[in-house]
């Protein structure tokens, strides 16, 4: 209090203070949301852009397929034969039901909250099971190999089929194989050392070692 006799209030006592701060904080707070809204609109954008493309991929699917109805997973025959000269797969030998709820599970962590995703996922590895089951397995190669895609890729029919196909493929390559001599014949026998049981990459050796022969005698 001054000689005056009048009370002189503190700066933040005063009603233009307090409207000054509403103001600037209510500036920042819009600024603030307005940065957030900005940088997560091109994220929700993909993710709708991508769920909208696998909704397109599925009704493509269902116009080329119109009486196709969601697959039920078949139960594998039952009865194995005691011919020991018949091979076996062991895909048909999973339980049917198991498979199904497995493939079920999976989808839903793999693809959380998003149903369309679920759905796509479920039903490429329910086709693909099916697709197992009808293989033909009529050698001890086969055999070999879908054992060997069944145990690198557990509960992932799709990635076996795939596997199971391009491994297939890859060993009548190389049985069609015909060294040219004896230097090349070496080659084949040291793919097949360094990689038994992987025909994909016996032949991919193979090929690039034959390539590397023929730089270095242009050389």
């Amino acid at each position: 209090m001054r000689g005056d006799g009048k009370t002189h209030k503190r700066f933040y006592e005063q009603w233009w203070f307090w409207l000054f701060l509403f103001a600037f904080v209510s500036v920042v707070f819009i600024t603030s949301n307005k940065d957030k809204v900005e940088q997560t609109e091109p994220e929700q954008d993909d993710a709708i852009e991508m769920k909208e493309t696998v909704a397109i991929e599925k009704e493509a699917q269902g116009k080329e397929n119109p009486h196709q109805e969601t697959v039920e997973l078949a139960q594998p025959a039952s009865g194995t034969s005691s011919d020991p000269s018949v091979y076996s797969n062991p895909v048909s030998k999973l339980d049917a039901n198991k498979v199904k709820r497995e493939i079920e599970e999976k989808a839903v962590h793999d693809w959380p909250d998003d149903y369309i995703m679920q759905d796509f996922q479920v039903e490429e590895q329910t086709k693909s099971y099916h697709n197992l089951l009808k293989l033909n397995i009529d050698s001890k190669v086969k055999e070999e190999i879908l054992n060997k895609a069944v145990n690198d890729w557990p509960n992932d029919y799709t990635m076996v089929e795939f596997q199971y196909n391009q491994q297939v493929s890859a060993y009548e390559d190389v049985m069609d194989l015909k060294p040219a001599d004896e230097a090349e014949k070496r080659v084949l026998e040291n793919a097949k050392r360094d990689w038994p049981n992987d025909y994909e990459m016996i032949k991919y050796q193979y090929e690039e070692q034959l390539k590397a022969k023929i730089i270095d005698n242009k050389g």
